[in-house]
């Protein structure tokens, strides 16, 4: 049995392609009401993360942060606390703290491989088509992606952490795109471009990207920047994740700086609720006042 703990915006369809390709689910969030959810649908109903440990063989969690996932391993009736599993952190969380629970796994008995998804979005997910990296051992790494090959596509990326690392570079550039799209699209239509005229051009250039054409397209086509899957403020922890790493290794991460800047405008400005893509209204909606 296969156990899911974070039934969020990625969770739940990860759930719900598991149970669709024959596994068997058990699942935990602290919201019971998506526990009931899924329940519907033919998943189990885990009391904690220990109970859903001892009733798995292979545990993935999606959760937001470094003490969502650490609580659930160390705290009351914790991962630890378990039988010695297989675990898949999917979440976007720090390379510290990953290296900190390969050591606790290897003590334990268990497995621990870091892993994330790297795109796609919403639609993505649901279609079970959403591209995951994945590190650690090759063996254990090989046995997981074939068995999760219903979530979508799996790239291996070697020794622990470089699937978190991968994660953090990726994250870092849509973030720092998306609102440099933004800005540069305010900077035209301001000298007086038609924004979609410009936009159908930059889509041609060597400017393309996913990136500029949907959150951009929804803006010019709704007037909103687009549903990312993360709201501002985890947006600014990624950026800041990249930091931290690059000041590991003494690394210029001079771009990240910039960009978690304009995010940290952005919580203040448009509101922590927000999904990131809204941190363009910056140059739309406040571009007048800044001038």
């Amino acid at each position: 049995m296969i156990g899911i703990i974070g039934l969020g915006a990625m969770g739940m369809p990860m759930a719900r392609n598991l149970l669709k390709g024959g596994e068997e689910v058990i699942a935990l969030d602290v919201r019971d009401a998506a526990i009931t959810e899924i329940e519907g649908e033919g998943a189990r109903r885990a009391t904690s993360p220990r109970d859903l440990a001892d009733r798995s063989d292979l545990v993935i969690t999606m959760v937001n942060d470094d003490a969502a996932l650490a609580s659930i391993v160390f705290g009351p009736d914790g991962l630890a606390e378990a039988r010695p599993v297989r675990l898949v952190d999917t979440s976007s969380t720090s390379v510290a703290l990953t290296q900190e629970l390969g050591q606790w796994a290897a003590v334990k008995g268990g497995t621990y491989l870091d892993g994330a998804v790297i795109g796609g979005g919403a639609a993505a997910a649901d279609r079970g088509t959403s591209p995951f990296v994945i590190a650690g051992d090759r063996t254990a790494a090989d046995e997981v992606m074939t068995r999760l090959a219903p979530l979508g596509s799996w790239s291996y990326m070697g020794a622990l952490g470089n699937a978190k690392i991968t994660k953090i570079l990726n994250n870092w550039l849509v973030g720092a795109i998306t609102v440099s799209n933004a800005e540069a699209m305010a900077l035209g239509v301001a000298n007086g471009l038609d924004a979609q005229t410009l936009l159908g051009a930059l889509a041609d250039g060597s400017a393309e990207s996913t990136v500029l054409r949907s959150y951009l397209g929804s803006y010019l086509k709704d007037g909103v920047y687009g549903q990312g899957l993360i709201p501002i403020p985890m947006m600014e922890k990624d950026l800041r994740l990249a930091t931290e790493l690059a000041d590991a290794v003494s690394a210029p991460a001079f771009g990240a700086e910039i960009s978690r800047d304009i995010y940290r405008m952005a919580a203040a400005r448009i509101g922590r609720d927000a999904m990131f893509p809204a941190a363009g209204e910056l140059f739309t909606v406040h571009g007048e006042e800044e001038r």
